[in-house]
């Protein structure tokens, strides 16, 4: 799938259709490892951090 958005964007913008290839690229870059993925590690990282600071001040 990221590799069909990828090539349709290329297609699109060899074609001169800047529209179109900038979404294709946009769909590619949030199925990628970066995109959705990478930011709910980021995300989940953030939450146990403060879930462990809010334990913290609770106990202590």
């Amino acid at each position: 799938m990221k590799f069909a958005a990828a090539v349709v964007s290329a297609v699109l913008l060899a074609t001169g259709e800047t529209g179109g290839d900038l979404a294709y690229l946009a769909v590619a870059f949030l199925i990628g490892p970066f995109g959705l993925p990478g930011a709910g590690q980021w995300l989940i990282k953030r939450l146990a951090g403060l879930s462990s600071r809010l334990i913290g001040f609770i106990i202590f």
